[in-house]
């Protein structure tokens, strides 16, 4: 393909890794159209809009606010990114990569003012626009049937402004679909392709790598979770496994190393802070026991098997890549030894049955991707 690009993507830079993750897939499939260098993508944290601005742009402002104050600067972001000046204007291509694009209220996110209103509709379809790998984050055992206003509204903007929607989980889809009238696809998360763009496949090497948050997810929507047992939990789990394996924790936030570096201060701690760093530490472990749902994904397409233990509806997204995947306050010690048990003695099996579904997954993104690569891409007259 001859014609270059430049492809700015809605992101997350340093904030959560995850995030990164779905956008580095992307990124890896974009790759294989080209060669090294013959396209450029720049990246836009959501959680600082102002950065979508010109450094002279009155928008900025709210970037000084935050410094000082840490907060108070949404309204008049909103009021000032009206303002032309959207560098998502200059873009050959735009991507809004990942993240759960729906929630209970979705539409206060940071960047649903200065990103779908002030540029996607705008835009009104002359730069192709995706909204990639989104997905639902309601609590497990009671999502919505349908969105209610505001929400609604927004989740049509989203869909209506959008060349392509996909979705990682039938809860966003179902939703999606409902708001918008349009059948949106559901396809697994392109975090799974992230791993073997950063770091090869290898054997494993009797490492088990443990990700644990102190609730055993993000949220506790319905007070389901009693954080003691939990953690009583993590520690008998620990207990059983056989000491031929090496325990190894993996963190995504400071707060996770400080409460792995509290309870187990003599197992090794890591903290990447990139993809590439991430994935190069972790390649060639044997499993992995984790919370952070995009560490199962990440994990997983590097070929290392998981147990994914989760709080919401993004265990969807994890079932969708057949995850072993547990609702926190139903992984007992019981449960979680059966499953790593199991995991062991089928590891070869279930590292080739993973990356056999990342060759089919990826694939199947070059095809959604491809004609927005091509001379004349589905928008060019």
């Amino acid at each position: 393909m001859s014609s270059k690009k430049t492809v700015y993507f809605l992101s997350t830079l340093n904030t959560n890794i995850g995030d990164e993750f779905i956008r580095d897939g992307l990124i890896s499939v974009i790759s294989s159209f080209y060669e090294p260098g013959a396209w450029t993508w720049e990246v836009f944290n959501k959680h600082q809009p102002w950065t979508f601005y010109s450094p002279l742009h009155p928008a900025r402002l709210a970037g000084i606010v935050d410094r000082i104050f840490h907060r108070g600067w949404g309204k008049g972001l909103n009021i000032l990114s009206h303002l032309p000046g959207n560098k998502f204007f200059q873009a050959d291509l735009v991507i809004q990569s990942g993240t759960p694009v729906i929630w209970d209220g979705a539409y206060r996110s940071e960047w649903a003012v200065p990103f779908w209103k002030c540029f996607a509709q705008k835009n009104a379809g002359k730069i192709p626009l995706l909204n990639l790998a989104g997905g639902s984050c309601y609590p497990w055992s009671s999502p919505p049937e349908k969105l209610k206003d505001p929400d609604r509204a927004f989740a049509k903007t989203m869909v209506q402004n959008a060349d392509e929607t996909t979705v990682r989980d039938p809860i966003a889809q179902k939703l999606l679909s409902e708001a918008s009238g349009k059948n949106i696809t559901l396809l697994p998360c392109s975090a799974f392709l992230a791993g073997q763009f950063h770091a090869d496949v290898t054997e494993p090497d009797g490492r088990i790598l443990l990700n644990v948050m102190p609730i055993g997810g993000h949220f506790d929507f319905l007070k389901q979770i009693d954080p003691n047992a939990w953690l009583n939990t993590v520690k008998e789990t620990i207990e059983t496994i056989p000491d031929n394996y090496r325990i190894e924790f993996v963190c995504h936030s400071d707060d996770e190393v400080a409460f792995a570096a509290k309870h187990w201060p003599h197992h090794p701690i890591h903290f990447p802070k990139d993809p590439a760093a991430y994935f190069k530490l972790c390649a060639g472990a044997t499993a992995g026991i984790v919370n952070r749902l995009h560490a199962a994904v990440g994990l997983s397409g590097l070929g290392i098997p998981c147990i994914a233990v989760g709080t919401d509806t993004r265990m969807f997204m994890t079932q969708q890549l057949g995850i072993p995947t547990l609702f926190a306050p139903e992984a007992t010690t019981v449960k979680l030894q059966e499953e790593l048990t199991q995991l062991l003695a089928q590891r070869e099996q279930r590292s080739q049955e993973l990356q056999s579904k990342r060759e089919k997954l990826f694939h199947q993104y070059q095809n959604l991707l491809r004609p927005y690569f091509e001379d004349k891409g589905p928008n060019t007259p």
